[in-house]
């Protein structure tokens, strides 16, 4: 009876939690095309003990389901549920996985948001320092020496 009511209790708690994780996800998306990399810092912040206690909660499932594995090979999360008596959960963990999936999909792409603004700053911090790319050029004698197109720009303004 104590896991039944554990089971219940978690998979309210992670609905929850995953909404929350969303909404989250969501400002996040927002503030890295803003670039406002504080508000990103404290979602962060906010972000951190949701994912902790997921983590947590997946884990313990996943240690159930895997003792349960050892009888029923086959087993997944809906038979334990079924086993348990608590097929009026299934909804709930169906939406559980729907939220956890909406939350993959945008942290995938806020990650891909992040790594274009870093590349951006990178190449913008090259052509600042003079860093470009060099065409090879070969002077009267034959020799290549490197030609920067960055410096003979700055050089010529």
């Amino acid at each position: 009876m104590q896991l039944t009511k554990e089971i219940e209790v978690m998979l309210k708690d992670d609905l929850q939690r995953g909404r929350q994780l969303f909404a989250l996800l969501e400002q996040e998306t927002i503030a890295v095309k803003q670039r406002n990399f504080v508000l990103i810092e404290n979602l962060l912040n906010e972000k951190t003990p949701l994912m902790a206690q997921l983590k947590t909660n997946g884990l313990k499932r996943q240690q159930w389901l895997d003792s349960v594995k050892k009888t029923h090979p086959k087993a997944d999360w809906s038979y334990i549920l079924e086993q348990l008596h608590l097929e009026h959960l299934s909804l709930e963990w169906a939406q559980v996985k729907e939220v956890m999936r909406q939350c993959q999909e945008i942290n995938t792409i806020n990650g891909q948001l992040l790594h274009r603004g870093i590349n951006s700053n990178e190449r913008l911090l090259k052509i600042l320092q003079g860093n470009t790319q060099d065409d090879e050029l070969y002077n009267a004698k034959g020799l290549q020496r490197s030609y920067n197109k960055a410096i003979a720009a700055y050089a010529c303004a």
